[in-house]
């Protein structure tokens, strides 16, 4: 019928052309037998109980979290070891890279680890089909054990990212690993070793996604962070660091200064920025720029300068095309070759005046 909608068909061109047959990939070598891997991972399982059965009840909850690192030869989404969660009622809850060193070998190895949430009767259930017979397991199954390199938990090291040696004191960013029934419990106590190693409770600030991580954020002193350092739920800590802008050129330091427009002519055209605030003094700003100030914190001067400059570039474009003394053009009057988006500009900036 003449009022039917077509289909927008995206790269349609391709419907022209002879079909190309992919390659296909050479068939990954697992680095060991399935009877090596086996008795790789029970040693291993053997040493993560341990290790579990040695966290402070303080220190942990009911559900653990542990990693499962795959060999360098396995990094593909496919590669992703899914019968073995599935198998043993684990839940594969995120992932990292990692960096390991084999011996046989003179460069690290990138590779990948997998969060994995569990609890201790899931650890009794790998243990009972390690120790079953092999033609008794699937091949999927014994493909997956092949493919892990290591079972452990994350070390401090490991959670604890970015802070220099002589880092002592000032705001981090906690992430825990989503829990079941446990983030709240996970919160209470991470909370109490903050408190107890003179963390003031006011700068704890505490976000939670439902199904999802918990961030905390906190001024704490390096006795802090190493007391949480082995926090099982921990996924990460980090320093916090507020730098919002890159610094930038200001028109005093150009050599070439030119001058403000002389009209008025004001464009239909809008554009919003949300930024910094902007300097309402600036003679290059002033008849093209209107402020709205969202939030009722003070202004910063990094912020304004930051978003003055940004408004300058949308209303002129680089200055350093003119020649010293020019009058600049009203910024209707550019063209797309000055800026990419639109040759008659008025500004608006819809922004806050402060973060």
């Amino acid at each position: 019928m003449p009022n039917d909608l077509y289909p927008l068909l995206g790269q349609g061109e391709r419907l022209i052309e002879p079909i190309t047959p992919g390659q296909r990939s050479a068939k990954k070598s697992f680095p060991r037998t399935y009877e090596e891997a086996r008795e790789l991972i029970k040693n291993q399982l053997k040493d993560l109980r341990y290790e579990i059965d040695n966290i402070p009840q303080q220190k942990r909850v009911e559900q653990i979290i542990f990693t499962v690192r795959l060999n360098h030869n396995f990094l593909a989404k496919s590669y992703i070891p899914n019968t073995f969660f599935y198998q043993t009622g684990m839940e594969n809850i995120g992932s990292r890279r990692w960096i390991y060193k084999e011996s046989n070998k003179e460069k690290p190895q990138l590779s990948k680890l997998h969060f994995v949430r569990a609890e201790i009767s899931n650890l009794a259930i790998l243990e009972e089909k390690l120790n079953t017979q092999e033609s008794r397991l699937s091949e999927a199954f014994k493909q997956d054990i092949q493919k892990i390199e290591k079972l452990s938990l994350l070390s401090p090291e490991e959670a604890i990212q970015g802070f220099n040696d002589d880092w002592q004191t000032g705001k981090v960013e906690i992430v825990l690993h989503p829990l079941k029934d446990s983030s709240e419990e996970a919160v209470r106590k991470l909370k109490d070793i903050l408190l107890a190693n003179g963390v003031k409770e006011k700068s704890i600030l505490i976000r939670h996604y439902p199904g999802g991580p918990t961030f905390i954020s906190a001024n704490i002193t390096r006795k802090a962070l190493q007391e949480i350092g082995d926090f099982n739920p921990l996924r990460t800590v980090h320093p916090l660091k507020i730098n919002f802008f890159p610094e930038l050129r200001k028109i005093g330091s150009f050599p070439i200064i030119p001058t403000p427009p002389v009209g008025k002519t004001i464009s239909t055209i809008k554009v919003g920025i949300f930024d910094g605030g902007i300097d309402a003094t600036n003679p290059y700003l002033a008849n093209y720029v209107k402020e709205n100030s969202l939030i009722k914190t003070k202004p910063h001067p990094t912020y304004i300068t930051h978003g003055t400059a940004v408004a300058g570039v949308v209303l002129y474009g680089p200055l350093n095309n003119y020649d010293n003394n020019t009058v600049l053009p009203n910024p209707f009057g550019l063209t797309p070759a000055d800026w990419t988006y639109a040759p008659d500009i008025k500004l608006s900036c819809n922004f806050s005046s402060s973060f």
